[in-house]
Order: structure tokens, then sequence, then C-alpha cells
């Protein structure tokens, strides 16, 4: 478990996305604005502290218990390795409001308040994406060949298979396939999103 790694300008550390996924809500399912409150109604009820934990964590007295405000995890006969993966799937579903499981229940483990310090020290750190929420059409068309494109060329160069003259062979090749036009998209959307 470690922090940011310094680099030459000192430590930053990138922001997550912000999301872990999304749910649709498809108009051939819910027609009426009736039933699309009810479905955002339950995924306002599946928010909150009680549900969020539930959800990540299973229940209280069958796959964890609280002592001295830390969650201790109730190993069984039946349930013999974590919990866990007896309520893995329900996570899913979870919206991941901020902080509620954070703040739920002390550090019940020296890993996890390691964890939980690594990540308020990062948050002094980070630094966002801003170009998060914009939208590339050649990227919509070609990102996974793009991005696949760049970790393969990381991975060789790391592994000293290329080495840095290679590497950015790589990245000009990146940028005939496509990159160079998502980097123009990107940059454009971003200059307009600022207007």
């Amino acid at each position: 478990m470690f922090g940011a790694v310094s680099g030459p300008k000192g430590l930053f550390t990138p922001a997550t996305t912000g999301y872990g996924g999304v749910f649709l809500i498809s108009k051939s399912s819910v027609k009426t604005e009736a039933d699309l409150r009810k479905v955002l109604n339950f995924f306002d009820k599946i928010s909150d502290k009680d549900m969020q934990i539930m959800m990540n964590y299973g229940l209280e007295g069958v796959h964890y218990k609280v002592e001295d405000g830390k969650l201790v995890t109730i190993l069984t006969q039946d349930m013999p390795q974590a919990p866990d993966v007896n309520i893995k799937s329900f996570n899913q579903l979870s919206i991941g409001v901020p902080n509620v499981l954070d703040t739920a229940f002390k550090a019940g483990t020296p890993l996890r308040a390691k964890a939980n310090d690594v990540k308020a020290a990062n948050e002094k750190i980070i630094v966002p994406n801003p170009g998060e929420p914009l939208v590339s059409a050649t990227y919509t068309q070609k990102g996974a060949q793009l991005d696949q494109q760049v970790e393969d060329a990381r991975v060789k160069f790391i592994v000293g298979k290329l080495d840095e003259a290679g590497f950015k062979a790589e990245m000009e090749l990146w940028k005939k396939n496509g990159g160079e036009a998502y980097m123009k998209e990107m940059n454009d959307a971003y200059a307009a999103s600022k207007k």
C-alpha cells in the first residue's frame, strides 16, 4: 500500500473518473414519467447508508459484526472464505456514494487504516482529467485500438523490448492511426466547454 510516486515536479496522483459504470434506463421498458420516477426512487433508496453497507458488506450478524466501531468479518463452517464472495454481485448494483462506506466503520485492520491514510493524503495532490466528460468521435470508433497500442508500447518499453526511440516511434504510429484526430477533437471540445 503506497501513495503517489514522486516525480520531477513533486507528488501528484490522477483523479478517478468519478463514476464506475453507467445505468441506462430504457424508454421501451420505462414508458411513463411515473415509471421513471419509480426507477429513480429505487436508486435513491439504494443510495442510503444502510443499503450501501448491505450491498458491500452483507448482513450484520450474518456476514459481519461490529466490534468497537470496527467491521469484523464472520467466518463460519458454511462460509470459510471471506463472505464477500457470497455477496460480491450485490455491490455491482451499488451506486457507490462517496465516503459513505469509508465513514461507516473505523478501520478494522492495519491495511485498511493505511489505505484510508493514503487516500486522505492523495486527495490533497489529485490532478483531475478535464477531458473526462468530453466526447471524441475518433475515440468512440477507435478508442479500444488506440488504448491497446499505447498499453502494448508501454509494456514493451518497461520490459526492455523497446528503447526510448522505439517508444516514440510507436507514439508517432499511434498519432497516424487516429491519435492525432483524437487529440484535436478533445482540444476543440475542451476549448468549446470553456466558452
